[in-house]
Formats: C-alpha cells, structure tokens, sequence
C-alpha cells in the first residue's frame, strides 16, 4: 500500500502553555506518511523556547511568522506554504487528538472511496473553568454524499464539523481558496465548498480534546466579528450558485444558516455581553432585514431577553453559580 502524505497543522499565537500538548499527540499517530507543522503566528511568549524538545524530529517542522498576521492569514499560510501533505488536518493550539491511530482509520477509509474529500470523528468538549468533561455522541453513516450534508447543514440530522478532528484532500482545498477570508470561521466556509465537490467520511470514535476556555474566540463578544462571520455562509451559497444548484433552495438554505449564526451571536450577546452589545445586535438586525426579527420571538430567547432587561448580569451570575457548584461536586467525589 502507498501511503499518501498527510500534514497535521498546528497555528499558534502565544499558547505555550497549550501547545506541548497538541505537538505530542499528532506526533503520537501511528500513520507511517505524516508530518506535524507549527506556523507561529509571532508569537511573544516562550513558544520559541517550548517547540526546541521537537526540532530534531524528523517529522516536525516549525515556523515562524516575523509579524502577526491574523488568524485567517496564518491558517493559509500554513496550508499553502509550510504544510506540503495530499491530506491535512488543522489542529488547534489548544486541542489534541486522543485516538493515536485516528489518522490511520482516516486514511483508510479515503481509499476505500476515491470520492471522499474529507473524514471527521467525535470529540471530548474541555470546560478549563470547571474541569468538566462533555463528547459529542453524532451518528451518521461512514459515508455520505456531501450534497447531503451541505443542505443539512447545522441541522439535527448534521450537526457540522468540528474542525480538530477534520481530515481534509488539501489539493482540493488549495483549489478552492482554503481561508482566504478573514473571517472567525473560514474553516466553515471550506466545509460548505469540499460538501459540493464530494463524498464525506464519518469515524463514530471520539478522537480529539476540544478545550474550551475563556481565551477562545467564539466566547468572545465581538459583534464586527461575529457578523463579518457570515460572509462564509454567503460565500457558501455563492458557491452553490456556480455549481447549478437550484437557486431558490440554495437561497433558502443562505437565510437558515445565517438566522442560525445570529441566534448564537445573540445568545453569546445575552449571556456574556451588555446593553450596549444588545442594542448594537438589534440595530444591526433592524438594518440588515426583518426576516430575522423573528429571533426575538423564539420562547428561549424571549426569556433570556427578558431576564436581561430587568437584571443584565443575571444570566452571568446563574451560570458562575451553577459552575462553582459544578466544581464543588467533583472536588467532593
């Protein structure tokens, strides 16, 4: 058997304290063709001093950025200049893979079908702040036809693709301008393009640690972000459009998923944020088209909205209080 190359690429912005981890559990993977890539986006802690231990591996490469360049930049950078694999998986700083042999089962299941342009799997979600434990339990068929997938998108039956665990034909994503949006999600936009271009794979194991932490980017409340974000979903119709896909239902599918991005920018607004966030959100809303108004009315919102009028940092303090209970249980066991 030829073994084709795959290059695990790990984006880096001071997470030293992270980022030992994730070096160390690709490195760990049993698949014979593989090399492990760090594109350090100028960072200033002592990420130079944590990657030394790795240099004389001959399946790791490190790079550095002499400026920072974004996330997005970074992330193509990497894909399209450090990583030089026929398939790819991005790894983030603060994540790693558990299942050592994931990549291998990945593999093969990609040469049991030439059509498939990407593989994922389950994961563990790391709550940092209460050391709590949570896995994905997706259910899908080993394989699928993307099209599928793509009018599913982010609905019960396909719930999306969790980036760490995502194995994907790098020639393919090169073809289709991996990252090329500075956006906080442009591995979503690439999702939606490799769906209309091919079969997708499915591992039922749970192969990878999502950390999420307080650092991340999508516990953050910046709306310019959040709604420059839904440029990959227009992209993603756009897409569609040149593939011939029938116009009125790629619309339809547009309008579902960005009413979905801004349900979860409101509920972020809601929980985390302020007034200010909350009139910012709604301005924007009252601008864009009030066939989005609708979100107002939906009962979960409506509560919580409610309850952040009378009290702001009601929902905050529910949350805080429920995590140090949370917390007080597993100290007790």
């Amino acid at each position: 058997m030829t073994y084709p190359k795959v290059s695990i690429f790990i984006p880096t912005y001071n997470r030293a304290n992270y980022l030992p981890q994730a070096i160390e559990s690709a490195l760990a993977q049993d698949y014979p063709n593989l090399e492990v890539v760090v594109s350090d986006n100028a960072s200033m802690d002592n990420t130079q001093e944590v990657i030394k231990k790795y240099m004389n591996n001959p399946r790791f490469k490190y790079f550095r950025n002499l400026e920072n360049v974004g996330l997005a930049k970074n992330w193509r950078k990497a894909l399209y200049t450090y990583a030089t694999g026929d398939w790819a998986l991005m790894l983030s700083d603060d994540d790693y893979l558990l299942d050592n042999s994931y990549i291998s089962k990945a593999i093969d299941l990609t040469e049991s079908d030439k059509e498939i342009v990407l593989v994922f799997a389950n994961y563990k979600i790391h709550y940092d702040d209460r050391n709590a434990f949570k896995c994905t339990n997706i259910k899908l068929p080993v394989i699928m036809d993307g099209k599928w997938a793509f009018w599913n998108f982010w609905r019960r039956n396909f719930p999306g693709i969790g980036n760490l665990t995502a194995l994907f034909d790098r020639k393919k994503a090169l073809e289709l301008d991996a990252f090329g949006r500075d956006i906080i999600s442009p591995d979503t936009e690439l999702w939606f393009k490799l769906l209309l271009i091919g079969k997708i794979g499915f591992l039922k194991d749970v192969v990878a640690v999502y950390r999420l932490h307080g650092d991340n980017q999508i516990l953050k409340v910046d709306l310019d972000k959040r709604f420059k974000d839904i440029e990959g979903i227009t992209e993603g119709a756009r897409f569609a459009m040149t593939l011939g896909l029938n116009k009125h239902k790629v619309e339809a599918w547009q309008k579902r998923l960005t009413k979905n991005s801004l349900k979860n920018t409101l509920h972020l607004v809601l929980n985390e944020g302020t007034p200010k966030d909350l009139k910012n959100f709604i301005f924007y809303i009252c601008n864009q088209s009030s066939k989005y108004l609708s979100i107002f009315f939906e009962p979960r919102i409506s509560i919580k909205l409610i309850l952040f009028l009378i009290y702001p940092h009601f929902l905050k303090g529910v949350r805080n209080l429920y995590q140090k209970v949370s917390m007080s249980k597993s100290e007790d066991k």
